[in-house]
């Protein structure tokens, strides 16, 4: 099976004003009967953790909750999409379901994602 590919019908971005990211956790750490804790690379790639928000219409809203429920089933599969920071293409999921409510006509949905290694 294929991986499904961020909808072209939805906005392409996270807004810049909403946008976090976390550096990937790589690191072990071992308390030490005395002194500091002795830390070391646990792996050499990790996920990085993603939030952010879109502004998205009535019609894009529907399109992004068939993609998450149906095309996604629910949020369990990966995806293709653009790197927040410099435009390549990665695979990312969702960590928890989005939300969304409703902003002056419009809906602000929020996103908590990880980009894949």
């Amino acid at each position: 099976m294929s991986i499904p590919t961020w909808p072209e019908t939805l906005p392409q971005y996270l807004l810049m004003d909403s946008y976090e990211e976390t550096a990937p956790d790589v690191l072990i750490k071992s308390n030490m009967e005395t002194g500091p804790a002795k830390v070391r690379r646990r792996v050499t790639a990790s996920v990085r953790p993603v939030k952010g928000h879109q502004i998205m219409t009535q019609e894009q809203l529907g399109i992004f909750k068939t993609f998450f429920n149906d095309t996604l089933y629910g949020g369990s599969m990966r995806f293709t999409w653009t790197d927040p920071t410099d435009d390549d293409p990665v695979e990312m999921r969702f960590v928890d379901a989005p939300t969304w409510s409703s902003q002056d006509g419009y809906y602000r949905v929020s996103m908590n994602m990880e980009i894949l290694p």
